[in-house]
């Protein structure tokens, strides 16, 4: 099952071209959007979703829409940071308690401790209803 969600994973990206990327994390047909949870990537994360998708390396910097059946999902997240010799967070594990017809983001903030060393937290919201929401990276 896991090889047949990330070939179709893998697919959706690559006929995806600019803007948002969607995949579709479940089997079978497209789901009504009344049905599924959508999680929205942030370029400032990386991001893996229970344990079985990971945005891929050079897709990163992109936004990717996430279809999700409804439910608990484990959304592991290493914030990436903009400069300086660390460039990986350690990882931060956050919960997607998602709703059908709802979509959410995880979002980041960047900072030092300090000596100095930058440090980050992450945070799940709900957007749903909010144009232009995924879009937002910090909170």
């Amino acid at each position: 099952m896991r090889s047949r969600l990330v070939s179709c994973a893998l697919f959706l990206i690559a006929a995806g071209c600019g803007g948002v990327q969607h995949v579709q994390l479940y089997e079978g047909a497209k789901l009504p959007e009344d049905q599924v949870t959508v999680f929205y990537t942030n370029p400032e994360l990386e991001v893996t979703v229970d344990r079985q998708y990971s945005v891929p390396e050079g897709e990163i910097g992109k936004i990717h829409r996430l279809e999700l059946p409804p439910g608990n999902h484990a959304v592991e997240v290493k914030c990436r940071y903009p400069e300086g010799p660390i460039k990986l967070s350690p990882q931060i594990s956050l919960l997607l308690d998602g709703e059908a017809g709802h979509s959410y983001t995880a979002r980041v903030q960047f900072g030092k401790n300090a000596e100095g060393v930058p440090n980050c937290k992450a945070k799940m919201f709900d957007i749903t209803g909010q144009s232009g929401a995924e879009k937002i990276h910090n909170y």
